[in-house]
């Protein structure tokens, strides 16, 4: 008895568009700022490269992306630089966004290019993702120090004690000036700093 047996045949890989290799790209890198903003909901598929090629002035949007998650990179015309609102060139990593649009189809007109959209947006609708309340930026400007100017005569008369062991009297001393504490050496340091500022 004969059995017919099926040639599994591979099929071809599939060629990337100028579009999945422009967010392939720099998916890693947005899904990490976007995480540092606090926007931890950013997944590859919210990520929406956008090409202004000749026109500066507007980008293509399809139905999906006017939910107000996507964020938006993006590129020049042949989908290899990364560059700003206005078409020009640029190394920082810019992420945008547009509010969420139920009505999408009564407010933009189609590109009719095919049934869906896409639809046309004006660039100055779209909005640099800004940072959300309550989270911190990574790059945490220096604090200007207070420069208090302690004159010590001998190094080995300086007396020093771990930040666990002060108590709130001993804060009030510092901020005030006053030498209320109950830690000797701290009063005399106060004394010392007080008279030479006077």
């Amino acid at each position: 008895m004969l059995t017919k047996t099926k040639v599994m045949e591979s099929k071809p890989e599939r060629k990337k568009g100028p579009w999945h290799i422009a967010r392939e790209s720099v998916q890693e890198a947005v899904i990490a700022k976007a995480k540092e903003m606090g926007y931890n909901h950013v997944t590859t598929s919210l990520i929406s490269p956008k090409t202004l090629r000749d026109n500066p002035d507007h980008v293509l949007m399809m139905s999906y992306e006017f939910t107000g998650k996507h964020v938006f990179i993006l590129f020049d015309r042949d989908w290899k630089h990364l560059v700003d609102i206005n078409n020009l060139p640029t190394e920082e990593l810019t992420l945008y966004t547009v509010p969420a649009c139920k009505n999408y189809q009564e407010v933009y007109a189609s590109a009719d290019l095919h049934e869906d959209g896409p639809y046309i947006v004006e660039t100055s609708e779209l909005k640099p993702l800004v940072y959300r309340p309550g989270y911190v930026k990574a790059k945490v400007e220096k604090e200007e120090q207070l420069d208090l100017d302690f004159e010590i005569t001998d190094s080995r008369d300086e007396h020093d004690e771990h930040l666990s062991t002060m108590t709130i009297k001993d804060l009030y001393a510092i901020i005030q000036s006053v030498p209320v504490s109950n830690k000797e050496w701290l009063n005399e340091v106060i004394k010392k700093t007080n008279i030479k500022r006077s």
